[in-house]
């Protein structure tokens, strides 16, 4: 997740771009009488723009084999908003690159007020989780993810070939 501050300027930014938008489409400036639908969905638009900044609404679900996989994926398929975007990196000729196989999802969670917000879902296998986990560790102690109060310093080199 990213932190407040790169938080809130991706929402900004996202809330800049729905504006223009609505502007160039829904509520054009200047004299006259706007529709009154145009104008409750540009309301509507602009009340969600911030739950399209990915960065908090994150979760994994950690299954034992693909058949609990394929099963969560069934069921959120189902689910009342169903699943607005998949990345599958399963198949075979999915390029993956460094990172490990896992299924993600994105599907909207109803919000009381503003409509639904979107949440990331990473569906993975047990053994890639930890495996992963192991990865990143070397990676959040660099950054400083262990340790509240000091940013470890990275080795040199040197201090390497010692």
């Amino acid at each position: 997740a990213m932190g407040l501050q790169e938080l809130c300027a991706k929402v900004l930014e996202e809330m800049r771009d729905v504006f223009v938008e609505i502007r160039e489409n829904l509520v054009p400036e200047g004299p006259g009488a706007a529709d009154p639908e145009n104008e409750a969905l540009a309301r509507q638009l602009m009340a969600s723009a911030p739950g399209f900044v990915m960065g908090l609404n994150q979760t994994t679900l950690i299954a034992e084999d693909p058949e609990g996989i394929s099963e969560a994926f069934q069921l959120l398929k189902c689910s009342p908003g169903g699943i607005v975007q998949v990345r599958n990196t399963f198949h075979k000729k999915a390029d993956v690159g460094d990172e490990c196989r896992r299924l993600k999802v994105w599907v909207p969670v109803k919000a009381d007020r503003y409509g639904p917000l979107l949440a990331e879902v990473t569906l993975m296998l047990v053994d890639d989780y930890w495996e992963e986990r192991w990865q990143q560790l070397p990676l959040a102690y660099f950054r400083g993810g262990l340790d509240r109060h000091v940013k470890p310093e990275r080795p040199t080199m040197d201090a390497l070939e010692k």
